[in-house]
């Protein structure tokens, strides 16, 4: 019986030896054959364009070897129109990502080509990072390491009782958006005795409160809440959804993260509210442009965090991703067989 043939796109992150690990003690698997193209990310930066977001160009060779696969697997490899016609055979794409940014999904759909994603394959190490960064902005972690650094010994000015914060059973921490990333960070938190709050339009209040949450509208949200965290998908129309008129909603001493998407936010406003001491502190992992982040955000004095969108970087990620689909392309064959 011939091997059904499955093109991969994997990088330096979805390696092709974390792709092996999760085939192995699988039967099924010995009866593929797996080529593998290395895009080279994140060695080499994401690409953006009109159609895609954050891929990877595959390289040409793929496109010859598509011409009798039924399957291709990627991470971040871009998965366009000319690869799809190229596999005429083509019945499954699986992508390694929360959301196939990088697949043409629309074209797939007309081909009926099922594209299957990983939707909770980094919930656990970017619920993880927020936290991290929330307690590093709260006891000013990074602002006292960068003045020990440049030898100024800072105690005398964070151990004053103005600039120390309240415990975090005194804070309320708002989420806007409440899916998968959000309620594992609130579970996270949750032994520090938080309050919390969240606005979200697709989650009832009932679901939202059998985990100890308030459900509230946006505006209450920005102006009641000490900490707040944005875990929104991306979609047009938008952009700069927290803004000049959000940030001036908010208590003075809020902290802002973003770890979504960099485009949910207007950098320029977020600039004005840390200079003009409108909030207390950002942390973001995203940016609106990740090849040329503003200098004037990367130059303010001020409480703030800056990340090369690493959120989701951890080997949980990487295994989670590859096993999903793995799974499902097994499940898929031995039905469509």
């Amino acid at each position: 019986m011939k091997k059904i043939k499955i093109i991969v796109l994997s990088d330096y992150f979805c390696t092709p030896h974390v792709i092996e690990k999760a085939i192995q003690e699988k039967p099924f698997w010995e009866k593929t054959e797996r080529k593998y193209f290395n895009t080279d990310w994140p060695i080499k930066p994401f690409c953006y364009d009109e159609e895609y977001e954050e891929y990877t160009p595959y390289p040409e060779e793929a496109l010859k070897e598509a011409a009798d696969c039924q399957a291709i697997i990627t991470h971040n490899g871009l998965i366009d129109k000319r690869l799809i016609d190229a596999a005429e055979n083509l019945k499954i794409i699986g992508c390694m990502r929360s959301g196939p940014v990088n697949v043409d999904v629309p074209y797939a759909s007309a081909r009926n080509i099922p594209v299957v994603s990983t939707p909770y394959r980094g919930t656990e190490a970017v619920a993880e990072f927020v936290v991290g960064v929330i307690i590093a902005l709260r006891r000013h972690i990074v602002l006292a390491h960068e003045a020990f650094k440049r030898g100024s010994w800072t105690q005398n000015y964070f151990y004053q009782y103005d600039t120390a914060y309240p415990s975090f059973s005194e804070q309320r921490v708002g989420l806007i958006g409440f899916g998968n990333i959000a309620r594992e960070f609130a579970r996270l938190l949750t032994p520090f005795h938080c309050e919390f709050i969240a606005h979200d339009p697709f989650v009832s209040k009932e679901k939202m409160a059998a985990i100890g949450v308030e459900k509230v509208e946006l505006e209450e949200l920005l102006k009641n809440s000490d900490i707040i965290s944005l875990h929104l998908r991306y979609a047009k129309g938008m952009e700069n959804m927290i803004g000049r008129e959000e940030f001036r909603m908010m208590k003075s001493t809020a902290l802002f993260v973003n770890t979504a998407r960099g485009r949910l936010l207007d950098e320029v406003a977020l600039e004005e509210a840390l200079r003009e001491k409108w909030i207390a502190g950002a942390a973001l992992d995203t940016f609106w442009d990740e090849d040329q982040v503003s200098k004037k955000l990367i130059d303010i004095p001020a409480n703030l965090i800056l990340t090369p969108h690493i959120a989701g970087a951890s080997r949980k990620t990487a295994d989670a991703a590859a096993l999903t689909v793995v799974e499902a392309f097994e499940e898929f064959f031995t039905k469509n067989t």
